[in-house]
């Protein structure tokens, strides 16, 4: 978060020149989970962009990763706004969502994705310690 900054507006202007990027996030509890995108990011008020390449994974009371494709059930892919960055929703509910200047994290259960939630706790807050864009060269 030192290098691209502490809210979802600078996150998004840092990831806005580059494709095939992965969203890594790190909570307070040493959770840890990722999400994939090939497109770059945008502001894009009050609608979703993105294709079914897109994928979270995630890993926690184990060293195995769980990875959550798309399944195609709707185009609810990447969602931003200068106060937002979240992937997959259904029902008002993101698989990611990170609000707030990063002080709010909340993962849900989606139909984007078929995800369960991306860490094991009981609520569905947590408290975001580290957030960096990685960028891949494909």
């Amino acid at each position: 978060m030192d290098k691209e900054g502490t809210n979802p507006s600078s996150m998004i202007d840092k990831g806005s020149d580059y494709e095939n990027t992965i969203l890594f996030v790190k909570t307070l509890n040493k959770e840890v989970f990722w999400d994939y995108f090939s497109e770059s990011l945008r502001i894009k008020y009050h609608d979703f962009y993105g294709t079914a390449e897109t994928f979270i994974f995630t890993f926690y009371d184990t060293d195995k990763i769980r990875v959550f494709h798309a399944k195609k059930s709707n185009d609810s892919y990447i969602y931003t706004d200068p106060e937002k960055l979240a992937f997959g929703c259904s029902d008002d509910t993101f698989s990611l969502s990170l609000e707030n200047d990063f002080k709010d994290c909340f993962t849900g259960i989606t139909s984007t994705y078929n995800n369960l939630p991306l860490w094991k706790e009981n609520t569905n807050n947590a408290v975001v310690v580290n957030c960096e864009l990685w960028t891949l060269y494909i």
